[in-house]
């Protein structure tokens, strides 16, 4: 709850326009639905699937310099509501999601003259995507997926305020990253009559764009556009369904080449050679229509 909160006074001294570019692309792909609930009646072998559920996840993120020497490993609980709507059906169906996300992780690094300190650092964000499924289910129970489309992710990421152990002050930093990518991937899903199904999945996030935009709390050093390159990065999933009832264990990673450098007056910024991991198990309640 402290890092609600403090997430939240955060985001409050942001300017709104800082969240105009990400914030639109992520509503449009996770929380419009393409298609009204009306299409769920379009063919006999077809349902419309809402999920609405909560993820505990074990969140990881490290940087690397061009030197090659870890700079910071953060590493701590995130904790997200979860929303999704499908429409399966022989051939081609869709799916959306959308994930809102907060939390409050250790931060174990080094500053800018590599000397070691420690902080907190509290996340905020959304993310969500969008994919057309094809798919074709055997008498048997196999069922067998492709699926493709977009996906989006924004977030503020504010390190605290520290000191180092002589004691001299290290300022913090406030960073809202925002990122688009495609998706590709396929999965099967198996029945197990009345004890539910289970289902896995796995594919790849396909970079597009990505941005950080950077306020430092130092005197002669701006807030700064970063670009760091997004690269290809995986994901993963096994899950269980019984009746409206949804547990899933994800294994999801966002890895980012380091940005070029922005002069400022006093200092050259870049963004490092980044890297997110994520494991988490997620409960939810589906509901068909």
């Amino acid at each position: 709850m402290n890092a609600l909160k403090k997430a939240c006074k955060v985001t409050s001294l942001l300017k709104p326009s800082d969240y105009t570019k990400a914030a639109i692309l992520i509503c449009l792909l996770s929380l419009i639905n393409p298609v009204s609930s009306a299409s769920a009646g379009t063919g006999t072998s077809s349902v419309l699937q809402s999920e609405l559920g909560i993820a505990l996840q074990h969140f990881k993120w490290t940087e690397t310099p061009i030197t090659g020497s870890r700079l910071a490993e953060e590493t701590g609980m995130l904790y997200g509501l979860r929303q999704a709507l499908a429409h399966r059906k022989q051939g081609i169906g869709w799916r959306q999601k959308a994930t809102f996300f907060f939390g409050e992780v250790d931060y174990d690094g080094h500053t800018w003259t590599d000397i070691p300190v420690q902080t907190d650092v509290t996340y905020i964000g959304a993310a969500g995507f969008f994919d057309l499924e094809p798919a074709y289910r055997w008498p048997s129970g196999v069922r067998i997926k492709g699926f493709a489309g977009l996906g989006g992710r924004v977030w503020l990421r504010d390190l605290a305020g520290t000191q180092t152990a002589g004691g001299t002050r290290v300022a913090g930093v406030e960073e809202l990253w925002w990122t688009v990518y495609g998706r590709a991937g396929a999965g099967v899903s198996y029945s197990l009559k009345r004890f539910g199904r289970l289902s896995a999945e796995a594919g790849l996030k396909l970079p597009l764009i990505a941005r950080n935009e950077a306020s430092f709390h130092i005197e002669g050093v701006q807030t700064v556009e970063l670009e760091p390159e997004q690269t290809v990065s995986p994901f993963a999933q096994i899950a269980w369904h019984w009746e409206k009832v949804r547990l899933g264990v994800f294994y999801d990673t966002l890895y980012f080449d380091a940005s070029d450098s922005v002069t400022t007056e006093e200092y050259e910024i870049y963004q490092p050679e980044s890297d997110a991991e994520t494991i988490a198990i997620a409960f939810s309640m589906g509901f068909h229509f």
